[in-house]
């Protein structure tokens, strides 16, 4: 009997420990992750061009929208007065012919990369390119 209830307990204890676990990992889910995301591809077919370049602009607001909307869910813990904010890249769009029919006569897609950001109301994220290193003078 004195086995069972010591089994008994370390099993609990076991028990407890997972739980708590778990809940430092939900908690840090939804801590602002400070970071950009993997790049993903949005696409847009139509009959013409133009129409496939407007359906892939309507599928990269909605794509970009929902990621928006998870950083709004997120907090900043260790920066107490910033939040968590939405900033993305996007990629020139590429259109080119389909396949013909039944698909679409001009596909269009574009690549985009998502990230989340502890950023404090006067902060803004600037962006500038770097010029690639050319050959040295050589004198």
């Amino acid at each position: 009997m004195y086995r069972f209830s010591r089994l008994s307990t370390a099993f609990a204890a076991l028990a407890i420990f997972a739980l708590i676990i778990l809940a430092v990992r939900s908690a840090r889910a939804d801590e602002c992750p400070n970071k950009f995301g993997k790049q993903k591809e949005v696409s847009g077919g139509e009959a013409t061009e133009e129409k496939a370049r407007k359906e892939l602009e309507k599928a990269l607001a909605g794509a970009l929208a929902d990621e928006a909307k998870e950083c709004k869910e997120r907090t900043c813990t260790d920066e107490p007065k910033a939040k968590c904010r939405f900033v993305h890249t996007v990629t020139k769009p590429k259109c080119k012919p389909g396949p013909g029919a039944p698909a679409p006569a001009f596909i269009c897609n574009q690549f985009y990369r998502a990230g989340c950001f502890c950023l404090k109301d006067d902060e803004e994220i600037e962006l500038k390119a770097v010029k690639k290193p050319g050959k040295a003078k050589q004198e």
